[in-house]
């Protein structure tokens, strides 16, 4: 099940190295900014990404809850690290940018050159699917087809 729409996307700064973040959730490591560059052009989202060694986010909001295995495509440089990061409910635009679950619940990914196809081995409920890019190299992005492999609309009467 492909994702409904990308609805936020921004880059971060980090002001320690991001694994403070992503390991112990130290407060003040990082600050982001919303960026309305990044595009939806058909099936496709393109990010232009300027400099090296810069984190940028995009966070996709499926139409339902589902569960299921998060995947996504990439054409990125080789040593690009993508950190996946599910939740159940988010605010867009709120004060809270990269997605928490309290539960330090994440995926990382580290890019081969051209198109990368990934999927998370872990099942997983969710509406609301981020993907936190941190390019190695100066170069384009282009980030395809976030979805949920397997995924089913959680409602009464539905069995997976």
């Amino acid at each position: 099940m492909p994702a409904a729409s990308l609805v936020e996307s921004g880059t971060v700064t980090w002001l320690t190295a991001p694994d403070d973040w992503f390991y112990f959730r130290s407060p003040g490591v990082f600050e982001t900014a919303e960026d309305a560059t990044f595009c939806r052009q058909g099936d496709e989202m393109v990010a232009f990404f300027g400099k090296a060694g810069h984190s940028y986010y995009l966070t996709y909001e499926f139409s339902e809850q589902l569960v299921g295995f998060p995947q996504f495509s990439i054409a990125a440089p080789e040593g690009t690290i993508i950190e996946l990061i599910v939740q159940e409910s988010h605010t867009p635009h709120g004060p809270i940018a990269l997605l928490d679950t309290g539960f330090y619940c994440w995926s990382r990914f580290t890019c081969k050159a051209g198109r990368n196809d990934f999927r998370c081995f872990d099942f997983e409920s969710l509406k609301w699917l981020q993907l936190h890019i941190t390019c190695r190299l100066t170069a384009k992005c282009v980030s395809t087809e976030s979805g949920c492999y397997g995924g089913d609309i959680l409602f009464p009467g539905n069995r997976f």
